[in-house]
């Protein structure tokens, strides 16, 4: 999960944007408009359902892409000088922006939308004890935690917005509610027995403890990986011993090793979830509420809740 800037280039492109950073700043702005940066679509999105149209908002990396291992390029640098506020998960998950913010906009007004957040902490080899960043798989974490950071530091921002900004946060989370207790719904049509959720990377442990559900995964975190033998060797004994039913693949990481898996032990793939990006603009789940809905659809049918 660290960036790593290719060797020669760090200083060259710092030195390039640092200048253009100092620019933007002295030239007067002619646009009022706040100018807002989200560090994935996911932020994206929880930004925009309270901000509307009141900001400028712009997402950093690209949709499909893990925001772990992303590696920013030179206009990402300068969004980010040029940034009124800046938006991010926190929790250990965008380590390249610490490493922007440090280098070019030491001044930059950096929001971790995760601020209160009781972490789960990785305990696979390596990971011990760093906060696991995936908390927005818990819709009541979301609603709780990032929609009033988000709201808080928008109105801190924009004064004059504050009726605005409460009210749409209001609105998302009464949204926020009443997915969770769909979901509650819809994951007590699955079997007891059945409720295990395997997945190539165990990315879901938020959803999985907020609903009653194991988990199994070939690799806790880092997108990068295939999965050593040891580690599929492991899941394979574990889906035989707990007769799993179906397993998982997920948009954003490669399926090939979920796919050895499931020939190897002969379940099916009970779907594509969706865990660090929603999906592309205008598609039916570009949004976090559409893509938790196709999630859970895709769990509650492939692990026997409807036939």
């Amino acid at each position: 999960m660290r960036f790593n800037f290719r060797n020669g280039m760090v200083i060259a492109v710092v030195c390039i944007i640092i200048v253009l950073g100092l620019l933007s700043v002295q030239e007067a702005r002619e646009d009022e408009q706040l100018k807002v940066v989200a560090t994935y679509s996911i932020i994206h999105d929880l930004v925009e359902n309270v901000a509307g149209d009141r900001v400028e908002l712009n997402s950093m990396v690209p949709i499909g892409e893990e925001p772990e291992e992303y590696e920013p390029l030179p206009e990402d640098m300068q969004a980010v000088a040029e940034a009124d506020l800046v938006f991010a998960n926190g929790l250990g998950m965008e380590h390249w922006l610490v490493s922007i913010i440090q280098n070019v906009a030491p001044n930059q007004n950096m929001v971790e939308v995760t601020a209160g957040v009781e972490p789960f902490y990785l305990y696979d080899a390596g990971l011990q004890g760093e906060p696991d960043p995936h908390a927005w798989l818990d819709p009541i974490l979301v609603r709780d935690y990032y929609i009033p950071n988000i709201r808080d530091a928008l109105i801190e921002l924009d004064p004059e917005g504050e009726e605005y900004y409460q009210q749409r946060a209001v609105d998302y989370q009464e949204e926020l509610g009443e997915l969770d207790e769909w979901i509650k719904e819809q994951v007590e049509q699955i079997p007891v027995e059945n409720k295990i959720l395997v997945t190539s990377e165990g990315a879901y442990r938020y959803f999985v403890e907020a609903y009653g559900f194991e988990e199994g995964f070939i690799w806790q975190i880092n997108s990068h990986e295939e999965g050593t033998p040891q580690q599929i060797a492991n899941l394979i004994d574990s889906i035989r011993d707990q007769e799993v039913k179906a397993v998982f693949v997920e948009t954003s990481v490669s399926h090939r090793p979920m796919e050895r898996v499931a020939e190897e032990v002969g379940v099916p793939i009970g779907g594509v979830l969706y865990s660090d990006s929603t999906d592309e603009p205008g598609s039916e789940n570009d949004n976090y509420l559409s893509m938790m809905e196709h999630n859970v659809s895709s769990i509650v049918e492939a692990l026997g809740g409807r036939e």
